[in-house]
């Protein structure tokens, strides 16, 4: 009976084993599987790890299969997931899509390149990838999804692009070491606990000069310019004392330094 229960066991363990590591392909090349969409000619990247001895990867732009060229357009679900010897990834210009924990606990990843076609970053698509220390979000992306780089602790220098609109809570939470942010949006970018556990204060923000009032006041975004320091005659102020001063002194020139 003891034997029974073991084997029993067994078929359980290899079962579980195969339902995670078996996935939907059509066709593979160097290593990457990919799913095909026969009618817009475009493919996606299923399943590609460290299993088949690749430590950097570049995304194909296209991929043939059967004679028919295929665009490869986007990056599925868990498609890198716990991939840990892949230290560096190039996701080219026709990728437009990156999902749901596509590299979640690559803890090896130094260097990532995202194409400026990619309008989408989803849910802990980056989350713990602990070896980054920088990461640039191209004009192209208008959405990052929650945790997108979630606990990427070495994370130190961030550069959002032109267009992102939305970046959704717990983006960077756990980013302790993240020093230097810039956004070019000149609408700030909707967020709410996106930066949870950055220390504000010892955080550089750069924004569009002309956008600047409207950082001030914007959810999240606000509590890094609470210690700007503003040139009024030759004396500093804080963003706090700017309020008051406002009051006081509403045709006054100030910069902010």
């Amino acid at each position: 009976m003891r034997h029974i229960s073991k084997f029993l066991l067994l078929l359980l363990v290899s079962a579980v084993t195969f339902q995670v590591y078996a996935y939907d392909y059509d066709t593979s090349v160097d290593g990457l599987y990919y799913k095909l969409n026969a009618e817009d000619k475009t493919a996606t990247v299923v399943q590609g790890s460290s299993w088949n001895g690749m430590y950097s990867i570049d995304i194909p732009k296209f991929i043939s299969f059967e004679g028919v060229d295929y665009t490869v357009t986007s990056l599925g679900d868990s498609a890198f997931y716990w991939s840990q010897s892949l230290s560096s990834v190039t996701i080219p210009e026709t990728v437009k899509s990156i999902g749901k924990s596509a590299f979640h606990s690559c803890y090896m990843l130094t260097s990532l390149h995202i194409g400026q076609s990619v309008e989408i970053i989803e849910e802990a698509a980056f989350y713990n990838c602990n070896s980054l220390t920088s990461v640039t979000i191209p004009d192209s992306v208008k959405e990052i999804g929650g945790k997108a780089f979630f606990y990427c602790s070495m994370l130190n220098s961030i550069i959002f692009g032109k267009s992102v609109t939305l970046i959704a809570p717990e983006c960077f939470a756990g980013c302790f070491n993240v020093t230097s942010i810039t956004c070019l949006a000149e609408v700030p970018p909707m967020s709410k606990g996106a930066f949870d556990d950055i220390h504000k204060p010892a955080c550089t923000v750069t924004v569009p000069e002309n956008s600047f009032e409207a950082y001030k006041v914007a959810d999240d975004w606000k509590y890094f310019f609470k210690n700007v320091k503003y040139n009024i005659g030759g004396l500093y102020f804080t963003f706090n004392d700017i309020n008051l001063l406002n009051r006081l002194l509403p045709n006054f020139n100030y910069s902010a330094s």
